[in-house]
Formats: C-alpha cells, sequence, structure tokens
C-alpha cells in the first residue's frame, strides 16, 4: 500500500463493542480453517424496539365509537410503548350506514395521522356486539333473519340485581337468559346500563334503566350468520374493503369478525344465534378471497374444537386470543391466562396476537401469556396511559415479537484488498420466530457514509430458534466474506452489520452508533493512514 497502515481501532465504541486481539483458533476466537484475529464484543442495549410486522396496536375503536380513543391525548402516537400500529374494531354499521355507500373515512383520516408518521394500522369489522347495533339495520330490512335481544334486571334471592341479556320474542316477551350480566366486565356493565364514561342520549338519555324496563336496555338485533342475504352483503362489503386495503402496505392485519360476539367467534352472550362449523368455513374462505397480501388473524374461539385449525394454518391465517386476564367464576384474580395450547399449533410458523381485559392494566400474567404464547403482537386495549405506569410494559416490548442480537462478531486481518472472513454469533431474545427472514449483512462504510464493501450472510435469522419462558434463547453461528478494496483513500472507515430482509426493508437492531436511518450500526473502526 506504498507506506500506508490498515488497523482496527481497539475500544472503537466504549460499553458497545470493543475488538480484541486474539490469538489465532484459541477458544472463543471462531475455529475451523479461519485465523480469526479480531473478536468484537457486542451487548443489546436494552432499547425498546420497533420492527415490521410485530409489535403493540392500540385499540382506537373497541367495537364501537366510545373505547379507547377517547383516553388518547391529542397528538399521542404511544412512541413510548412503543406503538407500532393503531387498530380499529369497529361495527359494520358505521362504515357502510346505507347500502354501497361506504363511509372509510370514520377511520381512514384517523389512520393517515398515525400512517404520516411511520405507523401501520389493522382493522376488525364486527358484525355482532352486544349491547350495541353493528349489523346495519338496512341489511335486515333486506330480508335477512336474525334475533333481538335486550337486557333484563332480574332480583336474587340475596336481594341483589341481575342483569341479563335475553333475545326478544316475537310476541314481545323475553327467552331464556344466555348471559349473566355480573359475570361481564365491569365497563361492559356501565355501558349497558348507560351508566360510566360511555353514556349515549340516544339510549334512555343517558339516565340509569330502573329495574324491569328491559326496552329501554341496550340490545341489538344480530343477524342469522349463515343466513343467505347477509352472506350476500358482506361480501359486497368485503371486496370493497379488499379493493380499497389488501394492497395497502400500511395495513398491518385485519381479523376476521363477521361472527360471534366481539367478532370474537363464540355466541356467549346470543346463544340463540348459532355458529355451524361450515359457517364459520364460509366466513374465512370470504375473506381470503378478497384479502390475499394482508395477514388475516382469527379468534381462537372461533377454531377452538374445530376441525378448522388445519384449515386456516394451510391458509396462512394467523391466531388472536382476547382472553388474557379475562375475570371468571372461580378462577384466579388475575384471571386467564393465554391459549398456550392452541398458541403451540400456529406460532412456528404463524403470528399470534395476544389482547389483554380491558378491565385491568398490563402485569406479570400478561407478561407470561406472550411469553408462553410466543406472541407476535400485544394490543393495549386499556387506557394507554394507566397501562403505561405498569413495570412490565418495557419488559414486554423488549420480549414481544423478534429480538435479533449479535453477542460477537470475529473476523481476520482487516487491510486493504484483504479477503475478510467473518464469524458471527447470534440469538433471537423474542418471543417469536422473524417470520419473513433476513440476512445478516456486512459493510465497509467511509467517514461520509459511502458503501466501499458488502457481505451478505447466507444465514438466516428465520431459522434462529426461540427460547420458552425460564430458558436462553440459543446462540446460532453464521459466516460471511468481506472482500476489502484494493485502493482505499486516508480515512477512517467502519464495520457496520444489519440485517436485511430485501432490498426496502432492514430490521432495528438492539445496537447503539446507528448508521443515519439505514439501519446499519458500527461496530469497529478501520482506519487507512500515512505510516506513523
Amino acid at each position: 500500500m506504498g507506506g500506508k497502515t490498515n488497523k482496527i481501532l481497539k475500544g472503537a465504541f466504549a460499553g458497545l463493542v470493543s475488538a480484541v486481539l486474539c490469538l489465532p483458533l484459541m477458544a472463543g476466537c471462531g475455529g475451523g480453517a479461519a485465523d480469526y484475529t479480531n473478536v468484537i464484543k457486542l451487548q443489546d442495549n436494552q432499547a425498546l424496539l420497533t420492527n415490521p410486522d410485530m409489535g403493540f396496536n392500540f385499540t382506537y375503536y373497541a367495537n364501537t365509537i366510545y373505547d379507547f380513543n377517547n383516553t388518547l391525548h391529542p397528538g399521542d402516537y404511544l412512541d413510548d410503548f412503543p406503538c407500532d400500529t393503531v387498530f380499529f374494531r369497529i361495527g359494520w354499521n358505521w362504515i357502510e350506514p346505507e347500502e354501497g355507500k361506504f363511509n372509510w373515512e370514520f377511520t381512514d383520516d384517523i389512520a393517515d395521522e398515525w400512517i404520516a408518521r411511520g405507523k401501520n394500522i389493522a382493522f376488525c369489522w364486527v358484525v355482532t356486539y352486544p349491547g350495541d347495533q353493528s349489523t346495519p339495520l338496512w341489511v335486515k330490512e333486506a330480508g335477512a333473519e336474525g334475533v333481538q335481544y335486550a337486557y333484563t334486571a332480574e332480583s336474587q334471592t340475596d336481594g341483589s340485581v341481575e342483569y341479563i341479556m335475553k333475545p326478544v320474542m316475537e310476541d314481545g316477551t323475553l327467552g331464556a337468559g344466555d348471559q349473566r350480566f355480573s359475570n361481564l366486565p365491569k365497563d361492559a356493565q356501565d355501558y349497558a346500563l348507560n351508566r360510566g364514561n360511555r353514556n349515549d342520549p340516544a339510549y334512555n338519555n343517558g339516565e340509569e334503566v330502573t329495574e324491569g324496563d328491559y326496552e329501554n336496555y341496550r340490545g341489538s338485533w344480530v343477524v342469522n350468520y349463515d343466513d343467505p342475504v347477509f352472506l350476500e352483503k358482506w361480501e359486497n362489503f368485503l371486496k370493497a374493503a379488499g379493493e380499497r386495503y389488501d394492497d395497502n402496505p400500511a395495513v398491518q392485519f385485519v381479523e376476521i369478525g363477521s361472527f360471534g360476539d366481539w367478532g370474537e367467534g363464540h355466541n356467549t352472550n346470543t346463544r340463540a344465534n348459532s355458529i355451524s362449523q361450515s359457517t364459520k368455513r364460509k366466513h374465512f374462505e370470504l375473506y381470503l378471497k378478497y384479502f390475499e397480501n394482508v395477514q388475516l388473524m382469527v379468534n381462537d374461539d372461533a377454531i377452538e374444537g374445530t376441525e378448522l385449525v388445519s384449515f386456516t394454518k394451510e391458509n396462512g391465517i394467523g391466531l388472536s386470543d382476547h382472553s388474557v386476564q379475562v375475570p371468571y367464576a372461580g378462577g384466579p384474580a388475575e384471571g386467564m391466562t393465554g391459549n398456550v395450547a392452541y398458541a403451540s399449533l400456529y406460532w412456528r410458523d404463524l403470528p399470534v396476537l395476544l389482547e389483554h381485559h380491558n378491565g385491568t392494566t398490563f402485569m406479570e400474567t400478561y407478561y407470561n401469556a406472550i411469553v408462553d404464547c410466543h406472541a407476535t403482537f400485544a394490543r393495549i386495549n386499556c387506557d394507554p396511559y394507566v397501562a403505561s405506569l405498569s413495570e412490565w410494559k418495557d419488559m414486554i416490548a423488549r420480549k414481544l415479537g423478534y429480538r435479533l442480537v449479535f453477542s460477537e462478531v470475529r473476523t481476520t486481518d482487516i487491510y486493504a484488498g484483504a479477503e475478510v472472513q467473518i464469524q458471527f454469533d447470534m440469538t433471537n431474545e423474542g418471543s417469536a420466530p422473524c417470520y419473513a427472514g433476513g440476512n445478516p449483512t456486512f459493510y465497509l462504510v467511509d467517514s461520509l457514509g459511502r458503501v466501499h464493501a458488502t457481505a451478505v450472510s447466507e444465514f438466516n435469522v428465520r431459522d434462529l430458534s426461540v427460547a420458552d419462558r425460564g430458558e436462553e434463547a440459543e446462540s446460532m453461528t453464521g459466516t460471511a466474506v468481506l472482500q476489502i478494496p484494493d485502493a482505499l483513500i486516508d480515512d477512517d472507515y467502519y464495520i457496520c452489520v444489519s440485517v436485511v430482509r430485501d432490498e426496502n426493508t432492514s430490521y432495528n437492531l438492539p445496537l447503539d452508533y446507528q448508521d443515519g436511518t439505514r439501519q446499519r450500526y458500527q461496530i469497529a473502526t478501520f482506519t487507512v493512514g500515512a505510516d506513523e
């Protein structure tokens, strides 16, 4: 090189990496044929990361238009979680109030604000919300059959009053009750009785309903899910939704919500409306017909106890579980845990989403469920400022989805013209695989950010194993070859690392010294200069 020397600066970034001279072939220095003379130790900086196809999503609308948007401060997009997706679970009637006349702006105007900040959106269009009309009544007027429901109050032997949701019969009387109201979350009780923060003048002028006055309790007409008129109208809606959203890269996922209470695939509150396995499959097929590109998700209650697991998996439909922390009679104080048994059938190949109970905050139960179910998505299904106070919030953020961690990079001698052999150790410290995968990539970059050499490893981060709770993630090793150019001007050059999915996508890593906004991270400095 004509009197020039090339060297790695040792300890270039204190606290992040150290380039240590290591004797050839010694333990921890690589092994094999290569002479790994440099060892770069890396450590997780504990940053709260966002990355594609994973993370927190915030329920802006929860079945109705009342929660939880009213808790969100103006101009706050929950970066501190960090929340990457805004989620709209909204009644069909709000989006198509008249047949063929769509009010997409109802959610799109809000979505645009999040998308402008680099965030994503997700949807669940709901047909049944017990206690609030969700199917547009023009479907009923078109001839679809269904059941009308109402709440009633019944005095109990202990002097208490039990509120029960019952179907309204043709003669105006009430049929057998399906759901004892005390089993519902307090928020749902307040809503149905026009109490609390969801009072609506359209129902009994916002006053609490008196005992026995069931006609003024919130009720709803629920369509029969296999009714041919309904299915025709619903398919028209999905066709329009698919045309609008299926090719939109900002749409993170769509949850299947066209049958069952709250779109969850069960009829706990509305048992008079049966849901057969064949009906469920019809609905799945309609979503698959119009959403070929967007990730679809289905609630565990829709497939549990059926033969539809194979069908959904074969068609790439992921799993949602809305039961985490939901209280139930005789259960623990912290409520239900995640459906580990069904999550185990999906998570190795498809994402799992966990939604916690809106009457509780983030807690250890939720964290454990995320780890045990190997969750990719977690839903902020409550007041986010209450949730943010939990000590578990950051722990969840660091475990949710995938977390790609380099622990050590070893190289042979680095000098102008060298063919540098690279060996690296990686783990996935998250709860779920990186389904889309990606390749560790190394760069030689000058002080102006220009790339002079690139090495793409054949190792795919999709193959990194995921640990169960209480276990350590398994480290895996990959290699790459970085060809240094023969001619380099005097300058400081950086060895950088990245994980690249495709030409448009690289992953955020828990490392400092990011090279601009390109998800390249400086791990050592290579200097070309005059002899000292």
